[in-house]
This record gives structure tokens, sequence and C-alpha cells, in this order.
């Protein structure tokens, strides 16, 4: 039965994990999404109160990770003879190389192909020791040779499979749309699938742990079929790119509510109240949980970096990890105007 599952996830795999996404996501496209909504009528309050145009608000497209094909490596193949591959079906590395020989076998791709390498790598190292003990040193001294060769080519098939997996570059690239706001039920998943990719590119002896074949195949369903990491890196891209085009707004407050003069002009109350009732109960919390939810995926995208040799995804990688910083730049700078603000019109936050 589990093989039968793992089959046709690697179908789904061949075909495109997005296909399901895709279609989410265009149905979503005709209009705008709840998160900008709600940074809209910010913009407006703001505007209106003040008796000022509104920017023009222009998020940039977010960057991608690098394309398959500038990614792809050049492996060496490894095989054994026929005659060979035949004496070893007694033992466990038979049964994967008919397996990799296999229609589907030669389909499979990406960390499913790498955990196939890795447990090929295995299976021969124990077909060696039995084939020590059955006196067969021609095969085991080819076998050995094998592995020599099969082990030298592990780190490239590490980098090809982080660089070219459906579902892992799913989960890496910001989606069309953000997410709406952080959701601890969605997120906690992705996380934990993401946890168990980074455990097998992590693996390098059996001291290592390991995922069964059904765990892994499980978390890329999971991440590839999930729109949750996606909206969550373009939830974050947007709203730094919001913020900072927000800063005409905020700029001068104190001024153009009229603080600098003597009293307390109404509309300076006007834009306190804006800033308690929509910023702080609103916006400020909906910010506090993606970064909040960034700082607990960061040491797993760390372990994933880590992995990474391939210089264009290094690059792509790093701009993920710095994503939060610039959104808690962003609202840092953000919240100094207001900051100013209250000091100037001689207002109490929360008062």
């Amino acid at each position: 039965m589990i093989q039968i599952t793992i089959s046709i996830v690697l179908f789904l795999r061949r075909l495109g994990y997005g296909g399901l996404v895709l279609l989410l996501t265009l149905s979503a496209c005709s209009e705008r999404p709840k998160l900008l909504r709600q940074w809209d009528d910010y913009q407006q309050r703001l505007a209106n109160t003040q008796n000022v145009d509104t920017p023009d608000i222009s998020l940039p497209a977010p960057e991608r990770p690098p394309a398959v094909r500038d990614l792809r490596l050049d492996i060496p193949r490894v095989s054994l003879s026929l005659l060979d591959s035949m004496r070893l079906d007694a033992c466990p590395a038979g049964a994967l190389i008919a397996e990799r020989n296999s229609a589907l076998g030669r389909l499979t791709e990406g960390l499913s192909r790498y955990y196939g390498d890795i447990r090929l790598v295995e299976a021969m190292k124990q077909c060696i020791r039995q084939l020590e003990d059955a006196g067969a040193s021609d095969l085991q001294n080819r076998l050995q040779q094998a592995v020599r060769d099969k082990s030298a080519t592990m780190s490239d098939a590490r980098q090809q499979a982080i660089a070219t997996d459906d579902a892992l570059r799913h989960a890496l690239t910001p989606a069309g749309t953000p997410l709406a706001s952080a959701a601890v039920e969605s997120f906690a998943p992705a996380l934990a699938a993401l946890e168990i990719v980074v455990q097998v590119l992590e693996y390098r002896d059996q001291e290592d742990p390991l995922p069964n074949e059904e765990q892994l195949e499980t978390a890329l369903r999971t991440v590839a079929q999930s729109t949750y990491l996606p909206g969550f890196w373009r939830a974050l891209h947007d709203q730094q790119a919001y913020l900072e085009q927000l800063t005409p707004l905020v700029d001068n407050l104190s001024q153009r509510a009229g603080c600098l003069s003597a009293g307390t002009p109404r509309r300076a109350e006007i834009l306190k109240t804006i800033f308690m009732s929509f910023f702080a109960d609103e916006l400020q919390p909906l910010l506090a949980g993606f970064t909040t939810q960034a700082y607990q995926l960061a040491p797993v995208l760390q372990r994933l970096r880590d992995q990474s040799e391939l210089a264009p995804m290094n690059v792509y990688l790093d701009q993920l990890q710095q994503l939060p910083t610039r959104l808690n730049r962003a609202t840092r700078a953000h919240a100094q105007h207001w900051q100013t603000f209250f000091h100037d019109c001689d207002f109490t936050p929360g008062g």
C-alpha cells in the first residue's frame, strides 16, 4: 500500500504539484488581497485626514529562485554490468537497482531521486559485507569501486536536488498574492515538512537521522500543495515595500497636524485615533505574527542554506533570510515617525 502511495506521489510530482496551486492562485487574482486592502484603508485614512494625495504605491515583483536550467550539474552516471546486477538479487541493493532502472525509477527527480541515491549507497555497503562473508571477492571489489564512485557524486546530487526539486522550489517561491495573516495551524505543518526535507539533505552517514521514504514523500507533498510558505514570503515582501512607500504620509506629521504651534488641533486628534485604531490595533499585530513565524522558520532555512553550494541559489536563500529583517527595519522607521508625532503633539501612547 505504501509503495502504491509513493508511486502516485511520484506521478503527481512529474505532472507538477503546482497544478492545484495554480488554479487556486488564478481564482484569487481578480480582487485585491485582504492584507493589502487593510494597508490601503490605513493609507487612505492618513491621506484624507491630512488633505493630501495618496502615494502611488507600486509593489515590485519579489525575487524568485534561479532558473533550473542555470543550476543543472553534469553528474557522472555510475553503473554495474547486467551480470553483476543480477548477482546482487539476494542482497538489499538488488531490488533498489531494479527499481532505479524501471520506467518509474528513471523518471524520479529532485529530492526523491537523491533519497534513492542515499538508500542505494547504504544498500551497496551492506552487499559488500555479505559478499565478503560469502568469499565473492571479484564482485566485492567491483562493488566497492562502484560505492566509491557513487559516493563521489553525492555532493553534486545533493545540489541538484536542492536546485531542481519541484516541491522545494514551490515552497521557496513567493506567491502571486500575500497571506491575509499569519496562521499557526497552517504554518506548523509546512515548517515540520520543511524540517524533514532538510534532514534528508543533512544526511551523511548512518550516524545521522534519516526520515523513511514515506515520511519524505508526505513532507514533499505537504510543501508542494501548501500555499502557506509562498504566501508568507509575499506577505513579508509586500508589507516592507508598502511601509517604505508610506513614508510621505507620516514624514512631518507634526507639522501637517498643526502640533508645532500652540494647542492640539482636531486633525492631530484624528491622526492619533488612526494610529491607535488602525496601525497599533490592526496592522502591528499582523506584522508581529509574520515576523514571529519568520524567526521560527529562520533556523530551518539556515540549515537549508548550509547545504547549498550553488552560488545563485545561495544568493536567493540569503535574500529570503533577509526579508524579516527588512520588514522589521521598515516597521521601526515607520513607527519612529509616529513616535515623533506623539512627542510633538504631547500625546501619550495608549492614552
